[in-house]
């Protein structure tokens, strides 16, 4: 059975997963700090967005100003995907759940 897969466009990744992560499958990375981890992940993100494919990532100890300078740093413009693009931090998205919840509650 062949298995259909997602290309990441990662140099050297593709090669070592036999084509891409098999569809449909969910991708958790684990490391220590430093190991490359949110880097992939940008960089995979980046990847799905100029060929106009969806994708989701999730900061949770990073600032949004920061998730765009490291974008930047690698050379990844996200600017043009601004209409597409949201990035809020946890706190924030937090604290809109919080006040959601309560006004839940109140009705």
């Amino acid at each position: 059975m062949v298995v259909s897969r997602v290309r990441t466009f990662i140099p050297g990744l593709d090669e070592i997963l036999y084509g891409g992560i098999p569809e449909r499958n969910i991708v958790l990375l684990s490391g220590g700090p430093g190991t490359g981890k949110s880097i992939a992940a940008k960089q995979f993100l980046y990847n799905g967005m100029i060929r106009e494919e969806g994708g989701v990532f999730v900061a949770l100890e990073e600032h949004p100003v920061s998730v765009r300078r490291s974008f930047r740093h690698f050379g990844w413009d996200i600017s043009k995907f601004k209409k597409k693009v949201s990035l809020q931090s946890w706190m924030r998205l937090q604290v809109a759940l919080e006040q959601l919840h309560k006004e839940k509650n109140m009705s």
